[in-house]
């Protein structure tokens, strides 16, 4: 419970100053398993919401976690070792919301063919990251169905290999 109070507090502090954004162009390197924590926090604040009732999702802290998800997002844009795109990939197991799933797939199709081997590991997985990481009890409200997952993945994979840009972002 600490690790999903603090992934929120993560979240909030860093949208809350602007930091993603205005550290977006700032920051040259992140320490090595940055990409990792990164994405925990994301999914650390989704499994959180997953799991408190209503009366405590529907405060400012919740209502404003999409922005706080995709700020987190962009500090993935500048990672790009082995850790970081497979973090990346890993992150689309996850129901982040309408938006920043969105800015997942942009990233993701930014990445360009570096990023391929990965969705291919991924496409062919018979268990999405989501589903090995996340408890039974929340799965359903927190992991995406492996057939949309896979169908997903297939489009962005087809998208690069196409040379498609992406320009949500």
């Amino acid at each position: 419970m600490l690790m999903r109070i603090a992934a929120i507090v993560l979240c909030t502090v860093l949208a809350g100053n602007g930091f993603a954004q205005g550290m977006n162009k700032k920051v040259k390197e992140i320490n090595s398993g940055e990409a990792t924590r990164i994405a925990q926090a994301i999914v650390g604040l989704r499994v959180l919401k997953a799991e408190l009732p209503p009366s405590i999702t529907q405060s400012e802290i919740f209502i404003d976690h999409e922005h706080s998800v995709i700020d987190l997002m962009y500090l993935l844009d500048q990672r790009s070792s082995r850790e970081d795109l497979r973090a990346l990939v890993n992150l689309s197991s996850y129901y982040l919301g309408e938006s920043p799933a969105q800015t997942v797939s942009c990233l993701m199709i930014r990445k360009g063919k570096k990023l391929l081997p990965f969705l291919n590991e991924a496409v062919k997985s018979p268990q999405s990251a989501c589903a090995k990481q996340t408890k039974i009890s929340v799965r359903e409200n927190i992991c995406i169905p492996s057939e949309i997952l896979k169908a997903r993945l297939v489009a962005v994979s087809k998208a690069i290999s196409t040379g498609e840009r992406c320009s949500e972002l």
